[in-house]
């Protein structure tokens, strides 16, 4: 009988019949959906911590911004033995032939420039005459200052202004600050624009025969219309020198917040002082009523930063006691807050 022999296989022989063979099998409708949504759970989760941090980095540099005003504006009282004074109203800008005390029309801002390390925009124009200055004021006026602006609230770029100084060219926007000087605890801190003409602004007879219109014995803060305040009475550490503004959040760029209306460098008026007569606000849709173009907030949660006569800045929170508040504004009213009320 024959033998049936098997022939033996190796890995060569026969491939196409005995290659394993793996079927690939795609996600179903089913599954894909729920990594989607497994995804956008954990973006969910993400988003907010990630949000966090950014908000917290844009706080430090608020911080830092404040730090660096506070320590120009102190550096400038220790050379000059007076803080920067708040030059003559909003219809005014800087001129850099009058110097820094009641004669300059240019508030605080201007006057800290060269503190600053920004000596060449405070000198410019200097010498020069007056139809030249105004051109110089113009390309000043429109020149943004990263360290005015708190990032949480907007970029650096020129914004919409109601009017133009004086003492420059016509221009419709303008450099803006978020941050404000301590002009007391009174209720007003701004007047009206000022003098009409430089002759005025010049002369000691004109000021006192507008001392009703211009009361400035009525200011308790470091810098108002025309000052020179040498001392703090109170104790720097007790007296606030700087903080966050209160916006509308409406009006952040459109130029019609009653509390930001000229630009950067102009004199004493609601842009860039600030009372604590009333509360502090966080940023929120807001109306003229109120006063609130006067007091102090920011777009920060639970607290507004602020930097004390002593250079220190502090994150003061939304709900401190009007009294505490007060008293922090005002350098001579003898009731100093305890550490712990602040």
């Amino acid at each position: 009988m024959a033998s049936h022999l098997v022939p033996a296989l190796d890995g060569n022989a026969s491939g196409d019949q005995h290659r394993c063979r793996v079927r690939v099998r795609g996600f179903t409708l089913i599954e894909l959906l729920v990594v989607i949504t497994i995804i956008g759970m954990l973006m969910g989760m993400l988003l907010p911590a990630v949000q966090m941090v950014r908000e917290n980095g844009r706080k430090t540099v608020c911080r830092d911004n404040l730090k660096q005003l506070g320590l120009a504006c102190i550096a400038f009282w220790r050379a000059q033995t007076r803080f920067p004074g708040g030059g003559w109203g909003y219809n005014w800008t800087g001129d850099p032939d009058r110097g820094n005390g009641a004669k300059q029309p240019g508030g605080w801002t201007y006057n800290i420039l060269p503190n600053l390390d920004m000596d060449d925009v405070r000198e410019e124009g200097k010498d020069q005459p007056d139809k030249n200055k105004n051109t110089i004021n113009a390309k000043h006026m429109t020149r943004e200052m990263e360290i005015f602006l708190c990032p949480s609230r907007r970029t650096v770029q020129t914004y919409p202004i109601t009017s133009s100084p004086i003492n420059c060219d016509p221009i419709t926007t303008a450099a803006r600050t978020d941050y404000a000087i301590n002009a007391g605890d009174q209720a007003i801190c701004q007047f009206d624009g000022g003098p009409t003409q430089m002759t005025d602004g010049d002369s000691s007879a004109w000021w006192k025969t507008n001392a009703t219109k211009y009361d400035t014995t009525l200011f308790t803060g470091v810098s108002f219309t025309r000052s020179e305040v040498h001392t703090v009475p109170d104790g720097e550490q007790y007296t606030y020198l700087i903080g966050e503004k209160f916006m509308d959040t409406n009006n952040y760029v459109s130029g019609s917040d009653p509390g930001d209306l000229y630009g950067l460098y102009r004199g004493f008026s609601n842009d860039s002082y600030r009372t604590g007569n009333l509360n502090p606000v966080q940023d929120r849709v807001s109306s003229t009523a109120g006063n609130v173009q006067c007091i102090w907030g920011g777009p920060h949660d639970s607290a507004y930063n602020v930097v004390m006569c002593d250079g220190s800045v502090r994150a003061i929170n939304y709900g401190i006691g009007l009294t505490v508040h007060q008293r922090l504004a005002n350098r001579k009213d003898n009731n100093n807050p305890g550490d712990s009320d602040f």
